[in-house]
C-alpha cells in the first residue's frame, strides 16, 4: 500500500519542499508536518497511529481552539459569542492526511471571517456519536453552525475560494439551517398493534 504525503511531510523533520511516499512497513515511522498560517509555523511530530492526536493538539495548543465532545458541545455552541461556529471533524489523518490541510485552513478561515465565528475540534472519540447531529457523512469535514443546528458542512479539502464563498453564505442570517438526514419510515403492526415505528 502506497500513500501520498502532502509535500510538508518530511521524515527528517527539515522544512525542504520534496514530496514523499511511504509504504504500510512505514507508518509507524515518527514523520514531521510543517504547518504554516498567519498564525505562525509550527512543527508536528506524528508517530503513526497517534496523527489524529497530534493534529488536535497542535490546533488547539496553537491556534487555541477548545476540543469538544458529546458531553460539552452544547455548552461551547451555546456560549458562542456570535451564533456561529465552525467545527472541525478531523476523521483519521493516516487515512485521510488532508486533514493536515483542513486544519492549516480552518484558522485561516476563523481569522478572515473575524468575530462572525467561533471555532473548534470535535475530538476523534466523539466523531461517530456526533457526525449524524450535523450531517457529516466524510472526514474531515467543517461544519459551520448557527447556534446547535447546523448551516453546511464542507467534506474534504476545497479551494480557498469556495470556502469563502460557501462560509459567507451559510453566515447570513436567513441561510436555512440543515435537516437531519432521515431514513424510510416504516411501520411495523402485529395483530393491529403498532410494534415500531
Amino acid at each position: 500500500m502506497e500513500i501520498d504525503l502532502p509535500s510538508s511531510l518530511h521524515r527528517d523533520g527539515s522544512e525542504a519542499n520534496i514530496p514523499l511516499q511511504i509504504t504500510g512497513n512505514q507508518l509507524s515511522s515518527v514523520w514531521h508536518a510543517v504547518c504554516r498560517s498567519s498564525f505562525g509555523t509550527f512543527r508536528m511530530v506524528i508517530c503513526g497511529g497517534k496523527m489524529t492526536s497530534a493534529l488536535v493538539r497542535a490546533l488547539s495548543e496553537r491556534s487555541r481552539l477548545p476540543l469538544v465532545d458529546e458531553t460539552n458541545i452544547d455548552a461551547f455552541l451555546a456560549s458562542t459569542a456570535s451564533e456561529n461556529a465552525l467545527l472541525f471533524f478531523t476523521g483519521d489523518p493516516a487515512k485521510q492526511p488532508e486533514a493536515i490541510d483542513v486544519a492549516v485552513i480552518l484558522p485561516e478561515l476563523l481569522l478572515f471571517f473575524c468575530g462572525r465565528l467561533r471555532g473548534a475540534v470535535v475530538r476523534h472519540t466523539a466523531e461517530d456519536k456526533l457526525k449524524a447531529r450535523f450531517n457529516v457523512i466524510v472526514m474531515p469535514s467543517l461544519v459551520v453552525t448557527r447556534r446547535d443546528k447546523p448551516v453546511g458542512v464542507l467534506g474534504k479539502i476545497r479551494d480557498w475560494s469556495e470556502y469563502v464563498e460557501k462560509v459567507g453564505a451559510w453566515l447570513a442570517p436567513d441561510a436555512p439551517v440543515m435537516m437531519p438526514p432521515s431514513g424510510p419510515k416504516i411501520e411495523i403492526t402485529r395483530d393491529g398493534t403498532v410494534i415500531v415505528r
